[in-house]
């Protein structure tokens, strides 16, 4: 399993709500702040993607949801697995 977390810091000039993040595939789980985030504050969104019975290049995309305009974002990780 590898994680990678995204950070981010709202700049908007109302609470940051995340609704839902979802992967393309059970194979990647996010994990994102349930809490408001305030103004000017830091948050971080955390992917971990499980590389069992996978191999070769792999490139996964998280849809994020928030009170955003447009109200969906996407992270995407990219990478490549190899055999022992």
């Amino acid at each position: 399993k590898v994680s990678f977390s995204f950070h981010f810091t709202n700049t908007g000039k109302s609470d940051l709500l995340i609704r839902h993040a979802q992967a393309t595939c059970g194979c990647t789980v996010p994990e994102w702040p349930k809490d408001p985030i305030a103004p000017g504050k830091d948050g971080f969104i955390t992917v971990t993607f499980d590389s069992k019975g996978r191999i070769g290049m792999v490139h996964k995309t998280v849809t994020i949801i928030a009170n955003t305009i447009p109200n969906t974002t996407t992270v995407t990780i990219t990478g490549e697995v190899k055999s022992n």
